[in-house]
C-alpha cells in the first residue's frame, strides 16, 4: 500500500516539475473550489428490519492548468442487526491542461468492499484525457493510461502486484433546465484480475444548491476471490448539495 502512495506523489511532482517549464497565461483565470455532497437513508421495518446509509464527497479545485478532483464514497447496509454491504471508496485524480482538448492525469484509487473477498483494491495509473466534446451542456471525456495495482485477498491476506492498463470514460448533459444525466466508466485491467465500474446517475435539482439523485453502479471483478460474486449492483436515491 505504501508503495502505491510513493508512486501516486512521484507522478504528480513529475508533473508539477513539467508544469514550471511552460510559460505562464497571460490572464490566468481566478482559481475555483466546487463540489457536491450527498446523503441518502433508507429504513424499513417489520416483518423485516433493515437499513441502509450512504454517503459520499466530491471536490474538485481548478486553476489556469490544473484540476485537482478528491472524492469519497461510504455505503453500509444492515438487517437484522447484521451487516450485508460496506463499501469505503477514496478517489484523487490530478488532471494537467496541454491544449483546450488534451491533458495529462496521475490518479490514485483505494476502494474497501468487505463484501468483495478483497480487503483492498489499491491502484496509482497516469495517462493522457482527450475532451471530445466540450458544449455548454454536453461533455465527453475519454481516458487511457497505465499503472500499477495491489489486491488484497481477505480469507488469505496475501497481496496481488499487478501492472495494469486504464480505460474511462465520463458523460454528462443536461436534458432539462433542472434535469441532467451522468455515465462514468473506469476499466482498469491486469494479468490476475480485471476491474470495471459503471455509474449511472440523474440528478434533478430542487433550487440552485439542493437535488435529488438516483444512481446505479453495476462493479465487475474478473476473478474475484473464491466464493465470492463476480458483479455487484447497487441503486442509491441521495439528496445532494452542491457549493
Amino acid at each position: 500500500m505504501y508503495r502505491i502512495i510513493a508512486l501516486f506523489l512521484t507522478v504528480l511532482f513529475s508533473l508539477s516539475v513539467y508544469a514550471q517549464d511552460e510559460p505562464a497565461a497571460e490572464a490566468a483565470p481566478p482559481k475555483k473550489l466546487s463540489g457536491e455532497g450527498g446523503l441518502g437513508l433508507i429504513i424499513n421495518s417489520g416483518n423485516t428490519d433493515n437499513e441502509s446509509l450512504n454517503g459520499n464527497l466530491k471536490a474538485a479545485y481548478k486553476t489556469s492548468k490544473w484540476k485537482h478532483s478528491f472524492g469519497i464514497d461510504a455505503r453500509k447496509t444492515t438487517e437484522n442487526n447484521s451487516t450485508t454491504a460496506e463499501r469505503y471508496l477514496l478517489t484523487e485524480k490530478s488532471d494537467y491542461k496541454f491544449g483546450e482538448r488534451t491533458y495529462a492525469f496521475g490518479a490514485f484509487r483505494y476502494d474497501d468492499d468487505r463484501f468483495s473477498g478483497f480487503e483492498y483494491q489499491a491502484s496509482i495509473t497516469a495517462g493522457i484525457g482527450w475532451h471530445i466534446i466540450k458544449r455548454e451542456n454536453t461533455h465527453l471525456d475519454l481516458e487511457v493510461g497505465a499503472g500499477y495495482r495491489e489486491n488484497k485477498i481477505d480469507a488469505t491476506g496475501l497481496t496481488e502486484d499487478e501492472t495494469i492498463g486504464r480505460l474511462a470514460g465520463h458523460f454528462d448533459t443536461l436534458l432539462t433546465e433542472s434535469t441532467s444525466f451522468t455515465q462514468d466508466l473506469l476499466v482498469e485491467s491486469g494479468e490476475e484480475n480485471t476491474s470495471s465500474e459503471s455509474v449511472t446517475g440523474i440528478k434533478v435539482a430542487m433550487n440552485k444548491t439542493l437535488a435529488l439523485k438516483f444512481t446505479y453502479t453495476v462493479k465487475h471483478n474478473s476473478d474475484p476471490p473464491a466464493g465470492n460474486e463476480s458483479t455487484d449492483r447497487t441503486t442509491a436515491v441521495t439528496l445532494v448539495y452542491s457549493f
